[in-house]
């Protein structure tokens, strides 16, 4: 029979509950497991992802620490997203992650957000998370007259990082694009 680990509420490190914790799908060899969750956005926005660090210990119990990480600002996209030829909108969703991988020392992760001057239309996040350090940098992927939301990534064997984004605007019928960019030596973009 499989063992079932049980830790206690998961929360933020300002005492929030952390209630959209996405777990990372790990592509390399380490024995450390994380999960990232966006942190309290009672306000509508926030500035940090809380990072859990999940380790066995023994395989007797899990230990779970957290540590918070600033990202700039970012929250809950604002409105629906046009479509061409109909007055109904597609839904846009909220800030949560909605994807998120862990490779060689580094998390990549992607939400949907607000753009980053809290404007519309909803713009796809994606977050690298240096590990080693706790540092972020990462990226919007916006289009004029459009959102960008929905998104998920993907490393690659060679190391590319792959960014899949549903997109959609008054003049721009949905569809899905994805972009390409080179993860360096030191798993950056």
């Amino acid at each position: 029979m499989p063992r079932v680990a049980r830790t206690s509420p998961l929360l933020n490190q300002d005492g929030t509950q952390a209630a959209t914790v996405y777990p990372a799908n790990q592509l390399d060899g380490t024995s450390v497991g994380y999960a990232l969750d966006t942190g309290s956005m009672t306000s509508g926005t926030t500035n940090y992802v809380t990072l859990f660090r999940i380790t066995c210990q023994n395989c007797g119990g899990l230990k779970v620490s957290r540590t918070t990480v600033g990202v700039g600002r970012f929250g809950n996209p604002t409105g629906n997203v046009p479509q061409p030829g109909t007055g109904i909108t597609l839904d846009a969703g909220d800030a949560r992650m909605r994807s998120v991988i862990s490779y060689k020392n580094h998390l990549y992760a992607a939400a949907q957000t607000s753009r980053p001057d809290g404007s519309t239309p909803a713009a796809a996040r994606v977050f690298n998370i240096d590990l080693t350090g706790n540092s972020e940098f990462g990226f919007y992927v916006l289009g004029t007259g459009v959102s960008t939301f929905y998104p998920a990534v993907a490393v690659t064997s060679n190391e590319a990082l792959l960014v899949a984004t549903e997109v959609s605007g008054a003049q721009v019928y949905p569809r899905v694009d994805v972009l390409q960019d080179q993860v360096d030596n030191q798993g950056r973009v």
